[in-house]
């Protein structure tokens, strides 16, 4: 996971607007109901930048990528990820130490062992063991 990468279905659209800003460039996207949405790219191409402005002028949300690196493969893949939600007072980031892409990852290595002496909580919630998960 990218954090908030941007939404492919915007891409397939030009942006409302292009501003340059030494050799880096945002693109700026008009969404239904008045949100912006912003995509800052350095001049190397690099995505750096993922804003989204809500009707009202807040910021709903800001990822910064950085520390670009690259993989086997060829691939050019952000080693840290910023992300902040003002809003709510969160943030997050991300540290890629090392990175693959496209490898093959074991079933195991999403199966949550917790250690001895986790307390297990009930939150009301069911229980699905295989197959797709309830709402």
């Amino acid at each position: 996971m990218l954090a908030l990468s941007p939404d492919s279905a915007m891409l397939s659209f030009a942006p409302n607007s292009m501003t340059k800003i030494g050799d880096a460039k945002v693109l700026t996207y008009h969404q239904p109901g008045g949100a912006v949405d912003e995509l800052g790219f350095t001049g190397e191409g690099n995505l750096e930048m993922v804003r989204e402005t809500l009707a009202n002028g807040r910021i709903g949300y800001e990822v910064h990528y950085s520390d670009y690196r690259k993989l086997d493969g060829g691939y050019i893949f952000p080693a840290q990820v910023d992300a902040r939600f003002p809003k709510t007072g969160a943030s997050v980031t991300f540290r890629y130490e090392n990175p693959s892409v496209n490898k093959a990852v074991p079933d195991s290595t999403f199966v949550l062992q917790p250690s001895p002496g986790t307390r297990k909580l009930n939150f009301g919630m069911d229980t699905v063991t295989g197959g797709a998960a309830r709402g």
